[in-house]
C-alpha cells in the first residue's frame, strides 16, 4: 500500500521530515506551505533537497530527496493524504487546521508535530465535528534540533533525540494506518515512540526550558547591546537553571493536581533531558551541566537583533511569541482551575507580556484582555476538572 504523507509549514522540521517521506519508496509526500511554497518550489526546480544527519561511529549520512508536491492551495493537497503531519510553531496550529478542515477526510490521522499546550482544545474548536471522524496525535516536541542552512536546497540536523513521547487525543477505530509504525518507519530507529495515557504526560520541558533561560538571561536587561550572540541552552548558568527549576516544578504540581498524583506521568527537567538525549549528555550531574554539555545542543544561540554597535535581544522572537500564549499561559489557566498559586509562572508571564505588548494575566489571574488569543482552556470554556475531563467526548 502506497501512504500518502502531507506535511505543513515550510521550515525547519518540514524540510527535515519532507527529505525522509519523500526517499522513502512506498511514501508520497506533499506539502502544504501556505507562505513558503513559491520560494520552495523555485528551489526544488534546480536541486534536491539534501539533509545532513549527524555522524554515528565515525559515520555522517545524507538523504536527498524532494517532495512530490508543493502547493499554498489545500484543496491540491489535502484530499487523499492519510496521515497529515503539522509541522510549525504552536502560532501557527490555528490557521493551518483552519485550512485543512475543509477537505481532510475521514480515517485520516492528524498529528501535531510538536502539539504544544491547548493543542487539543484548539483543534476540537477548529475542525468541529471532523474531530471525531480522525485520529489526532500530538508529540512533545520535535524529533531533530535542526535548522535550514539553504532553503529548499539544505537543512542540516545537529541532534536527534532517543525518545519521543506521543498522546491520542482522539482515536477512531476506523483508522486504515498504523500510524505509530508509520513515523517510526519515516525516522528510523530514533526518537523512539512512546504513548503516554493522558495528555499532561508530554513534557512542559521545551518551552519552560526557553523561558527559563531566556527570561534568567534578559530579565534584567535595559536595552544593553552585546558585542558577540551568547550561546542558548549550552551557555546556561545558576541563574536560568534556576528559574528552569522554578517552572518546571510549578508546573509538574499543577499537573499531579490533576492526574491525581499519578506521578509516573510526570519526570523532573533533569530526567527529560537524560531521557530524551541520553549520551548526547556528558554530564549530568545537575540540570545546569546537563544542559551546557549535551552535543545536541551545539550551534544554538540566543535569538538577537543586529544593533549599531553589537546585538540585543530579539524579545518577539518564538520563545515568547509561541512559548508564552501556547505554552506558560495555558499552564497558567490549569493551575487556576485546580486552585494553585505560581509565584514562578506569574513573574515570568508578567515580565514577558510587557515584551511582547500583550495583557494576559493581571495580578495573579488571567483575565488580561488578550487571553483570547492564547489556548488557556478558559478561551475554551474549560473552567472545571470535569470540563476538562468531558471537552472532547460530545461532538458540537
Amino acid at each position: 500500500m502506497t501512504v500518502t504523507v502531507l506535511i505543513c509549514g515550510g521550515g525547519n522540521g518540514a524540510h527535515v521530515l519532507s527529505t525522509l517521506v519523500s526517499s522513502k519508496p512506498d511514501m508520497i509526500c506533499r506539502v502544504l506551505a501556505l507562505s513558503q511554497a513559491q520560494e520552495w518550489t523555485k528551489a526544488a526546480e534546480n536541486n534536491i533537497l539534501s539533509c545532513s544527519f549527524p555522524s554515528f561511529k565515525g559515520k555522517s549520512r545524507i538523504c536527498k530527496a524532494n517532495p512530490h508536491a508543493i502547493s499554498d492551495a489545500p484543496a491540491d493537497v489535502v484530499p487523499g493524504a492519510n496521515i497529515v503531519i503539522l509541522v510549525v510553531p504552536a502560532s501557527s496550529h490555528g490557521k493551518y487546521l483552519a485550512a485543512i478542515e475543509p477537505y481532510i477526510q475521514k480515517r485520516t490521522t492528524l498529528l501535531a508535530l510538536p502539539g504544544q499546550p491547548g493543542f487539543e482544545f484548539q483543534a476540537r474548536h477548529i475542525l468541529q465535528d471532523k474531530f471525531y471522524d480522525l485520529m489526532i496525535i500530538s508529540a512533545e516536541s520535535l524529533p531533530w534540533a535542526c535548522r535550514i542552512s539553504e532553503y529548499g536546497v539544505k537543512v542540516d540536523v545537529i541532534g536527534i533525540k532517543e525518545i519521543l513521547k506521543m498522546f491520542v487525543i482522539h482515536n477512531d477505530d476506523e483508522t486504515l494506518l498504523n500510524p505509530f509504525y508509520q513515523l517510526q518507519k519515516i525516522w528510523g530507529k530514533f526518537p523512539i515512540i512512546q504513548q503516554v495515557s493522558h495528555g499532561l504526560g508530554l513534557t512542559h520541558m521545551v518551552g519552560v526550558m526557553h523561558l527559563g533561560i531566556f527570561y534568567g538571561k534578559w530579565k534584567d536587561c535595559n536595552k544593553t547591546f552585546k558585542s558577540e550572540i551568547p550561546l542558548f541552552y549550552r551557555g546556561a548558568d545558576d541563574i536560568q537553571a534556576h528559574w528552569i527549576s522554578s517552572l518546571d516544578g510549578e508546573v509538574n504540581m499543577i499537573k499531579l493536581n490533576i492526574l491525581q498524583g499519578r506521578s509516573d506521568e510526570c519526570t523532573s527537567g533533569l530526567q527529560w533531558l537524560v531521557d530524551t538525549y541520553g549520551s548526547s549528555i556528558t554530564d549530568s550531574s545537575s540540570l545546569k551541566q546537563a544542559l551546557r554539555t549535551n552535543q545536541a545542543y551545539n550551534g544554538l544561540f540566543h535569538p538577537m537583533l543586529k544593533a549599531d554597535d553589537g546585538y540585543t535581544p530579539d524579545f518577539k522572537s518564538r520563545y515568547l511569541t509561541e512559548d508564552v500564549p501556547f505554552g506558560l499561559v495555558v499552564y497558567k489557566g490549569l493551575a487556576q482551575i485546580v486552585g494553585l498559586k505560581t509565584p514562578a509562572i506569574d513573574t515570568v508571564l508578567h515580565w514577558s507580556q510587557e515584551k511582547l505588548e500583550k495583557t494576559y494575566i493581571v495580578g495573579s489571574e488571567l483575565c488580561g484582555q488578550d487571553l483570547h488569543e492564547t489556548r488557556a482552556p478558559q478561551v475554551y470554556g474549560i473552567r472545571s476538572l470535569d470540563d476538562l475531563k468531558t471537552f472532547k467526548q460530545s461532538r458540537h
